[in-house]
């Protein structure tokens, strides 16, 4: 969903996508980009390899939220592409270093692909405009009790990313909650015959049947959406300056993404975290990228 947001907008250019483990393993997880652009009819669109487990941890994959493949629901034909030879950090800094422009980074998964990159290009920093991320939450967790998934998968890479000084904006729980498609958008998702709508219903369709651990969700947030509709709609999110962290050794909050709501820490912010989605707006933009990637 969050590639049909980037893809279906003028407000970007999609230079290339990189692919980590995460909710799914490197393999599963570069097949499903590569079906993905292929359905939209966007296989220009590079895909590199990235990390296939964190930097300093085992893998643990959510295969319980996502199924087996990492992108259960719509019946895709085999694909008939396959990732770039280069890795994942080599492929940002090329595209990075040769843009005229700054360049925004989507983090939709564990950041262990831009901590690399990060730590292995420090030139580069100063051309990095954004990196607008899918993470972490103000308030709790949905892996642990405060512990949001992609932060607590790759705490390390998570810290060396918050702490590299560039901006962020952090699209965390306390919004991405709120993307929840009610069975009226279903409907609405369904009745868009694009390869667009139809790839985003059948995720609907399969997310609306599982009852995720210690939930009673029938209407499961579409997370990752948020963090590119923090870049072509950001009007529809609120944002609060905050100094973040990531805690990488607490017994019960390994993962968690520290923010300093009040100041109490005297450091300055370093992230933009959003507090607050406007679901319907969320749900029309969703939409009409549908309509467009016919």
């Amino acid at each position: 969903m969050a590639m049909v947001l980037a893809l279906a907008s003028d407000l970007v250019e999609v230079r290339g996508m990189t692919v980590v483990a995460g909710n799914s393993t490197l393999q599963n997880t570069s097949r499903n980009a590569i079906r993905v652009l292929e359905w939209v009819g966007r296989a220009d669109v590079p895909v590199c390899q990235g990390a296939a487990q964190p930097l300093m941890r085992g893998l643990e994959i959510a295969d319980s939220v996502h199924g087996e493949s990492g992108l259960d629901g719509p019946v895709f034909p085999p694909i008939t592409h396959a990732p770039v030879e280069q890795n994942a950090w080599d492929f940002m800094a090329e595209k990075v270093r040769g843009s005229e422009e700054k360049t925004v980074l989507v983090g939709m998964g564990p950041l262990t692909n831009i901590a690399i990159f990060l730590l292995a290009n420090p030139e580069l920093h100063q051309k990095i405009a954004r990196i607008c991320l899918m993470g972490g939450a103000a308030v709790g967790g949905n892996w642990t009790p405060t512990a949001e998934f992609n932060i607590w998968e790759d705490a390390e890479a998570a810290r060396i990313v918050f702490d590299a000084g560039i901006p962020i904006t952090m699209c965390g729980l306390d919004a991405t909650n709120k993307a929840r498609p009610t069975l009226g958008d279903l409907a609405r998702f369904h009745a868009i015959d694009t390869r667009g709508g139809r790839l985003v219903a059948g995720l609907m369709d399969f997310f609306k049947d599982q009852t995720l651990p210690g939930t009673d969700w029938l209407e499961v947030p579409m997370h990752d959406a948020v963090a590119v509709a923090a870049v072509v709609a950001p009007q529809m999110l609120t944002l609060r300056d905050c100094y973040v962290t990531v805690d990488i050794e607490g017994e019960h909050t390994q993962g968690c993404t520290v923010c300093d709501l009040w100041g109490v820490t005297g450091k300055a912010p370093n992230v933009q975290v959003a507090m607050d989605l406007d679901r319907e707006a969320f749900i029309d933009l969703l939409a009409a990228a549908c309509e467009r990637l016919k």
